[in-house]
């Protein structure tokens, strides 16, 4: 065959010694080779050209090891001429008449051919060419290949498609690893290859995980492992964070697979599991990460307040959802704002990490007070106390808790809020929905603050309790006091004011010292 002999000339005079003519050759040599490898396919019965193309490009970049001499230019011109090969084979078995079924073949032959071509030049992985970057073709076209394998066999599962990349970025993590030394704390580059190859890996799957419970059985099981894994792998491998990659990669994949298939169900999905099992389970690998994150004392200390303080927060978005559907919604706004509440205090109160700090106790209100906003303006529960109350009582209990540490704190900052929230609300509901219960549970409340502020020499109780109790009171006793004020004469109520003016004009100096006194004394309280 012409072209295989023209490849065996140019072998030859590839290796003389004149630049030029070595160079001239080792432009045309690649491609009489590829002529020659195509010529043999076609002469078989059944034969594909790109195959043949294919496999004489990966012979082609085989043979420049043997066949050509250390001058850099006549590699550069041989390497130069064989990628371009490479690229336009792939192209032919991408758009060309190439049967579907030979496409991941073609593929799988070029992947060699980049990692053998950089390694003219000297480490492919590790050297300072660069020409070595071009050895990322082969992760490129073995990954092709793969796909190409899956789609032609009519894989449906993004897993087919996603896990051989995934692997493929871990697998050049694991060489770059391997060739190139670390010369930083944190290896930048070597870092993200594995937090890409874990996003590809499990983000993908994550997003159709609300319809699949088998898919989200297996990411919670494998996000669990990878949690409790973390904890016996050490913190930097050659500047790599490994812990941090691995629990992140499992809180992640457990979290995310959980609440979006509790958040399927919870806006209409089937399953034969309650929604808030799907959440539970979320907090739970999230609790067990930062139990283990601070045990541990790794490092950075504060991710393991702020995975909790999320786990908590997002555990609440699914039950949230089913309350604003109408499901259950009293005893769902119950619970959940009765939980969030009591984390609060928890982390108001304790000062164990990571259990306690700003990062779990704030983002626990910010949850309550949302999913309470959200319940109210659905309009699903009723009445709204099952709202307010655990709020308010979470408000209240908290800023007990941090006037009891900090004897300068005053109570309108701190018990303040809570007892608004608390009260207020209420008293609203005397003119707009007045009902017995409340309207007791109210003066009860109303009068409870009043004593304690009186007891505890505390301002806000006592001054805020007593306005509430008032205006309950007077819009309790309102018609009874009509009823009184119709029945006697308009005159007479005037004389009583009348008489009361005197009495006050009379004693006015006693007055304004009690008046006075009152001022000071509540000024005092704290």
């Amino acid at each position: 065959m012409p072209a295989a002999a023209l490849a065996l000339v140019g072998l030859v005079w590839a290796r003389s010694g004149n630049r030029a003519v070595s160079s001239l050759f080792a432009a045309g040599t690649p491609l009489a080779t590829v002529f020659a490898g195509a010529g043999v396919a076609a002469g078989l019965e059944g034969g594909s050209i790109a195959i043949g193309m294919a496999a004489a490009s990966l012979v082609a970049a085989v043979v420049a090891h043997v066949a050509l001499p250390r001058d850099q230019i006549v590699r550069r011109v041989w390497c130069s001429a064989t990628a371009i090969l490479v690229t336009v084979t792939t192209v032919i078995a991408l758009a060309g008449p190439v049967p579907s079924e030979a496409v991941w073949l073609v593929l799988l032959l070029l992947a060699p051919a980049p990692l053998i071509l950089a390694a003219l030049f000297g480490d492919p992985i590790g050297g300072p060419s660069v020409v070595a970057n071009g050895s990322w073709g082969s992760l490129v076209l073995g990954v092709g290949s793969m796909w190409a394998w899956f789609g032609d066999r009519g894989a449906s599962d993004v897993e087919a498609y996603t896990l051989p990349l995934a692997i493929g970025l871990w697998v050049a993590a694991g060489l770059v690893l391997w060739r190139r030394p670390a010369t930083d704390t944190t290896a930048a580059g070597r870092t993200t290859l594995l937090a890409a190859g874990a996003a590809v890996a499990v983000l993908p799957s994550l997003a159709t995980a609300g319809d699949s419970e088998l898919r989200t059985l297996v990411l919670v099981a494998i996000g669990a492992v990878l949690v409790i894994a973390g904890s016996f792998v050490p913190e930097l491998v050659r500047g790599i964070p490994v812990r941090m990659l691995v629990v992140a990669t499992g809180w992640v994949a457990a979290t995310g697979a959980a609440l979006l298939r509790g958040s399927t169900i919870a806006t209409g999905g089937t399953s034969g599991l309650p929604i808030e099992f799907w959440p539970v389970l979320a907090l739970a690998v999230g609790v067990v990460a930062t139990v283990l994150w601070a045990r541990d004392r790794a490092v950075p200390e504060r991710a393991a307040e702020i995975t909790l303080a999320v786990s908590v927060t997002l555990a609440a978005v699914p039950t949230a959802l089913a309350i604003a559907d109408g499901r259950n919604a009293g005893l769902r706004a119950a619970v959940l704002l009765g939980c969030l509440a009591v984390v609060h205090v928890v982390g108001t109160a304790t000062r164990t990490r990571p259990f306690s700090g700003p990062a779990l106790t704030w983002t626990s209100l910010a949850a309550a007070v949302v999913a309470g906003g959200f319940a109210l303006v659905s309009g699903a529960v009723d009445p709204f106390d099952l709202v307010t109350v655990p709020i308010g009582a979470a408000l209240v209990a908290a800023g007990a808790v941090h006037l009891h540490r900090s004897p300068g704190a005053r109570s309108w900052p701190t018990l303040g809020p809570g007892l608004a929230v608390l009260l207020l609300p209420a008293l609203l509901a005397d003119w707009t929905d007045p009902v017995l219960w409340r309207l007791v549970a109210l003066g009860v409340a109303a009068v409870a603050a009043v004593v304690t502020g009186a007891v505890l020499r505390l301002q806000a109780p006592l001054l805020l309790g007593g306005a509430v109790l008032f205006v309950h009171a007077i819009a309790q006793l309102w018609p009874w006091i009509t009823l009184l004020y119709e029945a006697v004469w308009w005159w007479l109520w005037l004389g009583i004011a009348g008489a009361l003016l005197i009495a006050i004009a009379a004693t006015y100096e006693r007055q304004v010292r009690l008046a006075r006194g009152l001022g000071r004394t509540i000024a005092s309280l704290r």
